[in-house]
């Protein structure tokens, strides 16, 4: 129990949102639990997770093949400047000496590693109406909240990227290009809604929600609704949508 609840006067809003008159009607409706035990389920589907996850845009066949062709000309470029050090003896120990000769067959043999595979994003946890805010006065109630893990952010192929270093004898080892990715554990926030009947109240709400966060990064906020009318301005202001009952997911804009 929460010192808002135990001390809130009769009559008084339980929620900061409820204060500010974001009241949610639909929680009390069955269609709003039909909804909801709806997205819980679709939530433990890897397909699903999977859709909602989002690979970055430049995960695919045609912007792979162009890094690698960036790759393996930087490859001869590196190779010719440090063959280019050795002759004009700027290398400056036999240690350094033996680490350049080998990093040069291994570029003058490298061809592109085995392309990533597309990691398979599952929910790790989903909590039903989570509180958001202080402790002692909950700002607000969020419909679903669920965490998803691994969430791909980005894919590169990492290599030298470091100059060729010449000062004094200090060694030092650079690699050839790798493939390399970043994935992470993202939250997601879900405002359920049977009807939609104005769209400045929800966008509003979801605003308030976002500043009420308490946390470094707010959830990736989804509107989930049968009614489709406001889906292109809600992604124009960054809220994603799902369709209920077909499951398309329209996100939110970059």
């Amino acid at each position: 129990m929460t010192f808002s609840n135990t001390w809130r006067r009769a009559g008084e809003p339980a929620t900061l949102a409820a204060k500010l008159g974001f009241q949610d009607a639909d929680l009390k409706t069955p269609e709003h639990d039909e909804i909801m035990l709806w997205l819980d389920a679709q939530l433990r589907e890897e397909e699903f997770c999977q859709r909602l996850a989002r690979h970055p845009p430049e995960f695919d066949a045609e912007w792979l093949a162009a890094e690698e062709r960036e790759a393996e000309q930087w490859t001869v470029d590196f190779r010719e400047e440090l063959l280019d050090a050795i002759a004009d003896a700027r290398v400056s120990s036999a240690t350094q000496l033996e680490q350049v000769k080998e990093l040069c067959l291994e570029l003058e043999s490298w061809t592109p590693p085995p392309r990533p595979e597309v990691p398979v994003a599952r929910v790790a946890k989903v909590t039903w109406e989570q509180p958001i805010g202080d402790p002692r006065w909950i700002a607000g109630f969020i419909d679903l909240h669920a965490v998803l893990s691994p969430v791909l952010e980005e894919v590169f192929l990492s290599g030298c990227k470091g100059q060729f270093g010449t000062t004094h004898d200090r060694e030092y080892r650079v690699s050839v290009p790798a493939w390399g990715t970043w994935a992470y554990s993202a939250e997601f926030a879900f405002e359920v809604k049977t009807t939609l009947p104005s769209l400045g109240d929800l966008i509003r709400q979801i605003r308030f929600y976002q500043e009420k966060w308490g946390r470094p990064q707010p959830p990736r906020f989804y509107v989930v609704s049968g009614e489709t009318k406001f889906v292109s301005p809600l992604q124009s202001q960054g809220i994603g949508f799902i369709e209920y009952p077909s499951g398309e997911i329209t996100h939110p804009g970059r």
